[in-house]
């Protein structure tokens, strides 16, 4: 029995565009890592937690710019038996690092 597949049965998947100004080549790397997961000078790591947080940082949930300092911290802190996971990992600002780890417990 022949199976013939009718162009109905094909899933569509829609692509978001590439904005006007950007460029694989250019400077923005935040831009093309939460874009893609296997961007050339990020790790697929990195790529893996800025879309899970939305291009957010967690802790103050505004959105990270190409300017600013981004800080890898672990949520459950290593002292703390907190692991090297992808789950336990974050990105917050530099700032926003600072101030979570003061209200960290000791």
């Amino acid at each position: 029995m022949i199976c013939i597949k009718e162009y109905t049965d094909v899933p569509t998947e829609r692509f978001i565009n590439v904005r006007g100004d950007k460029s694989l080549y250019g400077a923005d790397i935040l831009y093309w890592s939460f874009r893609l997961n296997n961007h050339p000078v990020m790790s697929s790591n990195v790529s893996k937690l800025l879309k899970r947080q939305k291009g957010q940082c967690n802790l103050c949930k505004l959105p990270f710019f190409t300017t600013d300092i981004v800080v890898r911290d672990h949520i459950i802190p290593k002292s703390k038996e907190g692991s090297h996971k992808i789950n336990n990992m974050q990105f917050l600002h530099g700032h926003c690092h600072k101030i979570k780890t003061a209200i960290d417990p000791k």
